[in-house]
């Protein structure tokens, strides 16, 4: 039985393997971290603080698209929410339905995340990409077995979503370098980071070793942060191959499990999951045209899918625009 569930999967088309990856990934970690955020919401809701009144996507936090102000949820609601999207994420793991059930597991994601923007894993920007995958994923008609499409082009919009993600990260940061006249990339921006994630995000024993003498060495940090500097940059070259693809996938996962040792700050439970975009499917045969084809074939499908991407990918390069994480 194992065997066959496994030569379907590997049959299946890579749209839908990288959605039961994604799906999967995603109700484990928000499973595993059900109990706990309501835990956080519990307090955070009773804790008196002015911070405490506002609701939204991204560390400030922000409006769901700039403009939409989320639900204020009780903590009752939260632990209800998070119920959902979770059976959501697993329903979309059947072959019945599960475009509705990714759609729906969408218009949780914009309930549940909104109302842990100040908690310590969901916080800022990890859980950001999380609506914008659902979506499109939502339009792929390539998850539907009654339609029994081909298309990869979902792949294709995802994997220049995420190099947008990155490249204007990376950007960000060397403009506002020319802005203030300070090369990001210095050693001493990590020092920074490092010193911060010590008081705020204090690891364990051996860690806050590695942490001390990484802030007494300025050049080795001064590689590490241009090395970052260049990751990020260059992703934007992720999409022409699948090469470039897969290596800067593998990066990838390499960088936040980086940053989630020496910062404290996880992009690995939630985020890293979209970079299997750029591993299943591989080798892709049209990698260029596959967008095209799309439009071509089954416009109705595609046309709300590559829209909201080009409208992401184009609020996301407005230089150091901080409200382009609303979602």
């Amino acid at each position: 039985m194992a065997a066959a569930a496994q030569q379907l999967f590997m049959q299946a088309n890579p749209v839908r393997q990288f959605q039961l990856l994604y799906c999967a990934w995603h109700a484990a970690v928000l499973a595993i971290r059900l109990r706990s955020d309501h835990r956080f919401y519990s307090w955070f809701t009773s804790s008196g603080l002015s911070l405490a009144t506002k609701r939204g996507l991204g560390a400030h936090p922000c409006r769901l698209y700039g403009f939409i102000s989320p639900p204020r949820l009780t903590p009752t609601q939260l632990l209800l929410v998070g119920f959902g999207f979770v059976l959501a994420l697993l329903l979309s793991l059947a072959p019945w339905a599960p475009r509705v059930c990714v759609f729906v597991a969408f218009l949780l994601s914009l309930c549940y995340f909104p109302s842990l923007f100040a908690e310590n894993t969901v916080s800022g920007h990890p859980s950001i990409l999380t609506p914008s995958v659902l979506f499109i994923l939502s339009c792929a008609s390539a998850l539907d077995h009654q339609v029994q499409s081909g298309a990869e082009w979902p792949l294709a919009l995802l994997r220049i979503f995420l190099a947008s993600s990155y490249f204007s990260s990376g950007m960000c940061k060397l403009l506002c370098g020319i802005k203030f006249g300070r090369f990001w990339g210095n050693g001493p921006t990590l020092q920074f980071y490092i010193i911060d994630s010590l008081w705020s995000r204090p690891a364990g024993r051996r860690l806050r070793a590695l942490q001390h003498w990484l802030v007494g060495s300025p050049r080795l940090l001064t590689v590490m942060a241009t090395g970052s500097l260049a990751f990020e940059v260059g992703f934007a070259l992720a999409p022409t191959s699948d090469t470039l693809g897969v290596a800067f996938a593998i990066a990838g996962f390499c960088f936040h499990i980086g940053i989630h040792l020496l910062l404290g700050l996880d992009f690995v439970s939630l985020w890293a999951a979209a970079l299997l975009a750029f591993l299943v499917g591989v080798p892709a045969a049209t990698p260029w045209t596959a967008a095209l084809n799309g439009w071509e074939s089954e416009p109705a499908f595609f046309l709300p899918a590559a829209l909201y991407t080009g409208l992401q990918v184009w609020k996301r390069e407005q230089p150091c625009n901080h409200r382009v994480t609303t979602v």
